[in-house]
């Protein structure tokens, strides 16, 4: 009977051991995630947590969550301690699949990063572009844009001093070449003078 009970106690603690510690990520740089990859959760997820190999910079954390409509659904400032990134989610998160994009610095100060999904409820899968990639040349353009909370990439830079200077010069009125009609040409005439009468009387009859 005791070694019935040692056992039991054993594989208690064996189950709450791999249930307290996150599944093993593919990725080489992600040590953990809350929630895991493909976990389907039947409580409103408030919170995601991703623990990484090394201490994070600041400068180039970046955490989106986006639901099956492409929206993101973090909301607050990202936290960076350490290794550890947490970005709060809304509390009126409804039931979806979310995909989670995740940038770090690589020890270059290059960026690099990676997604997964998980459901808030029955989950479905679908394909995620760059799991996981390294190098400016590779960044998803979402996670390049500096607004920490948009969805699409950076807009492009504006048009150029010299080019809006150039537009600015041509959309103003030219001068014409032509004289007014109101003003006298230089051609203009003026009216020669009127003919005195010759005086009476002045001549024989």
């Amino acid at each position: 009977m005791k070694i019935r009970a040692v056992l039991a106690l054993a594989a208690t603690a064996l189950l709450s051991l791999f249930s307290a510690v996150p599944a093993a990520h593919a990725d080489s740089l992600l040590v953990a995630s809350d929630p895991q990859p493909h976990a389907q959760l039947s409580a409103r997820p408030g919170w995601v947590t991703l623990v990484f190999k090394r201490d994070v910079a600041v400068s180039l954390a970046k955490i989106l969550v986006l639901d099956s409509k492409g929206q993101n659904v973090t909301v607050g400032p990202l936290i960076v301690e350490g290794t550890n990134v947490t970005t709060q989610l809304s509390s009126d998160l409804a039931k979806d699949t979310y995909t989670v994009l995740y940038r770090i610095d690589r020890p270059d100060g290059e960026p690099e990063g990676g997604a997964f999904q998980f459901a808030y409820g029955t989950g479905h899968w679908t394909s995620v572009p760059a799991s996981r990639w390294s190098g400016q040349t590779a960044e998803p353009p979402v996670l390049n844009n500096p607004n920490p909370k948009a969805t699409t990439a950076a807009p492009t830079p504006s048009e150029t001093p010299s080019e809006t200077a150039s537009a600015s010069a041509s959309a103003s009125p030219s001068v014409s070449a032509m004289p007014s009609s109101s003003a006298p040409t230089a051609t203009q005439t003026t009216p020669a003078p009127a003919r005195r009468p010759a005086p009476q009387g002045c001549c024989p009859g």
